[in-house]
């Protein structure tokens, strides 16, 4: 992996190229572990995601003869998600977006148990299936719902988006138990070494690669479930 370490003087790394062991994030590697009430049926299957990005507005102050910048209002960017158009996909997504809004009643209300703002979060894995890092979105709801197009000169798969809205955003690191297990098979080869195994074992359950929402694997389409102590598998 071409690249190198980025050192400073309280650090005692030196500079140089990454180690064979460091396993960077692959882009496929991710999974939706909650899209706010969506993902009751199994078979609705997420293609592609953004993810949030953190903008500031800038305020310009004038000194004596010098600009002093500082950070005004923030806002987070729109964050969209993919979806191949499987049997019940717009049939979930309207759950939510009825929440949103109602032909009958108009604007729904956006806060309590029946509010149309609810939380969302993403995970990245490693090549072993473990999740190492979350992105949880806070006070999300649908902004837009676009159910694709229709064409006789196209044999793609027809694909559905939605346009995510939300207030602030949070990006955790979940590598815990990684620092437990060590370099965890970073070439995905799904093979550990003893010492590995035996750290796998001394790991509680619910940190175990295939005891949670992660054992689904990284080769597949990443599957919606919620994030209930029973999750539901595609």
């Amino acid at each position: 992996m071409p690249g190198f370490n980025i050192t400073n003087k309280e650090s005692k790394r030196t500079l140089g190229e990454p180690g064979y062991n460091v396993d960077p994030f692959l882009q496929h590697r991710w999974f939706i572990r909650k899209l706010g009430p969506v993902g009751n049926n199994p078979l609705i299957f997420a293609k592609d995601l953004s993810l949030p990005v953190f903008r500031a507005d800038k305020q310009e102050v004038l000194g004596s003869n010098l600009y002093y910048k500082f950070a005004k209002n923030i806002n987070w960017q729109d964050v969209t998600v993919t979806f191949y158009d499987m049997n019940d996909t717009m049939t979930e997504l309207e759950i939510w977006r009825k929440k949103v809004q109602n032909n009958t009643k108009g604007i729904g209300v956006h806060g309590g148990k029946d509010g149309y703002k609810d939380t969302c979060k993403f995970s990245l894995m490693n090549g072993a299936g473990v999740e190492t890092q979350r992105v949880t979105l806070f006070n999300a709801w649908p902004l837009s719902i676009d159910p694709g197009q229709l064409d006789y000169t196209d044999s793609e798969v027809k694909l559905v988006s939605m346009v995510l809205s939300y207030d602030y955003a949070k990006h955790e690191n979940m590598q815990k138990q990684n620092d437990i297990m060590g370099a965890m098979d970073p070439d995905g080869t799904g093979y550990l070494s003893p010492q590995q195994q035996n750290a796998l074992n001394n790991t509680p359950d619910n940190n175990k690669p295939g005891n949670s929402e992660v054992s689904q694997g990284s080769n597949q389409n990443p599957v919606i479930i919620d994030d209930e102590p029973n999750p539901r598998y595609g």
